[in-house]
């Protein structure tokens, strides 16, 4: 058997790694792999028995920078490394210790008379609202209130109720950013039934076929010692909380604001690390093209600066979603669908725009991210699977 000795960067091997056959050249039945286990007199190392390598195996090491491979076909290692692995972990620490905080303050108000009834969070598209909402609910119940979970956006009309579809049938039409497009009545009708003691049949969206799927999801009445955790884009609009009890909620308003630098001079902006999120997201769950999501996101924005972010101000809790460690993650999947962006196509320009913004940063692997991440919700994969 032929024998290779494999350098690896500093970075390529920890505790989590794991070591992959190669895709194209796969290992053979009877390639193995050997770690140093310590060196002989001559200060040559002495190698461990072998690994088998044809399927994924730990290591359980992080010390490695070299190995020894016997035998047909390729072997690599994976690529996540401890560095990158531990940054990713202290970022969503400090989420975690973000929601923590919020449920402190809402524990804090329940034996008084402004007790909260309901959580209502709201930012603009691509802020995560829907697994944050979902953490908060598992964190409520771990202080020992029933936290129920609402998407305002299974509450858009169906197809051939949307306003601005009935005009020219074009789906392109719908303004799904304008509350036009929300059933308000039957949002109002679920949640005063929710909180009167009364069940619901709550509608299931899916926004692939712009209709709701039946029969919906059966949701019981709430606990007493129940809340409401209420997400959309307009959970903080006054088509919302007309006609609720303005003293029992709790609003939030959730956006991922950067501080990522990209040189000296320039940073990331918050509307493009939201734009990466949502590349992703309708592409892989939403059956959506690039140049789709680029025109999409034109009219999202216009839509932001009328209905999301004048609501921003009077709330009780501002949270910031980004992770520092998302971009190199994001740009891994959005930037070759804006490479496939035409250059006939009239979003030609801002695809290149953003490829050149971003072109340059190294991508991630999607297992540096852990499942209860937030940006789960964007690359699938998440204990709080949505899609």
């Amino acid at each position: 058997m032929k024998t290779f000795l494999l350098m690896l960067s500093l970075f390529s091997v920890c505790h989590a790694a794991r070591l992959r056959q190669n895709l194209t050249l796969p290992c053979g039945d009877f390639t193995k792999i050997h770690l140093p286990i310590g060196k002989n007199a001559v200060g040559e190392p002495v190698w461990s028995p072998p690994f088998p390598a044809k399927e994924p195996t730990p290591i359980g090491r992080f010390d490695v920078k070299i190995a020894k491979i016997c035998g047909p076909g390729k072997f690599t290692f994976s690529p996540t490394s401890c560095e990158r692995m531990d940054y990713a972990l202290h970022c969503e620490f400090r989420q975690e210790a973000k929601i923590a905080e919020i449920v402190r303050q809402v524990v804090a108000r329940q034996n008084t008379p402004s007790a909260v009834k309901a959580i209502c969070i709201a930012g603009p598209t691509s802020s995560g609202k829907t697994t944050f909402s979902n953490k908060v609910c598992m964190y409520l119940r771990n202080a020992g209130i029933f936290g129920q979970p609402l998407s305002i956006d299974d509450y858009y009309l169906p197809l051939e109720e949307q306003p601005k579809y009935q005009a020219r049938r074009e789906i392109t039409d719908i303004d799904f950013d304008a509350p036009e497009s929300l059933d308000w009545k039957l949002v109002h009708e679920h949640i005063n039934a929710l909180t009167s003691g009364q069940s619901v049949m709550m509608p299931v969206y899916n926004m692939r076929t712009s209709n709701r799927d039946p029969p919906g999801t059966h949701v019981d009445a709430l606990p007493s010692n129940g809340v409401l955790v209420i997400e959309g884009i307009h959970a903080l609009s006054p088509h919302f909380s007309d006609g609720l009890d303005k003293d029992g909620l709790f609003r939030i308003f959730i956006s991922p604001v950067t501080a990522l630098q990209i040189d000296d001079t320039n940073a990331v902006k918050t509307t493009d690390h939201r734009l990466l999120r949502k590349l992703c997201r309708d592409f892989l769950f939403r059956g959506r093209s690039a140049s789709r999501t680029l025109g999409g996101y034109v009219k999202a924005r216009r839509g932001e600066g009328i209905w999301v972010f004048p609501n921003q101000n009077n709330v009780d809790f501002v949270m910031n979603s980004a992770g520092e460690y998302e971009i190199p993650v994001l740009t891994a999947i959005a930037l070759p669908l804006l490479q496939e962006v035409p250059a006939e196509d009239p979003h030609y320009a801002k695809a290149q725009e953003v490829l050149a913004r971003f072109n340059h940063i190294d991508a991630w692997p999607t297992d540096v991210v852990p499942s209860t991440s937030l940006l789960r919700e964007f690359i699938g994969g998440g204990a709080f699977d949505c899609h």
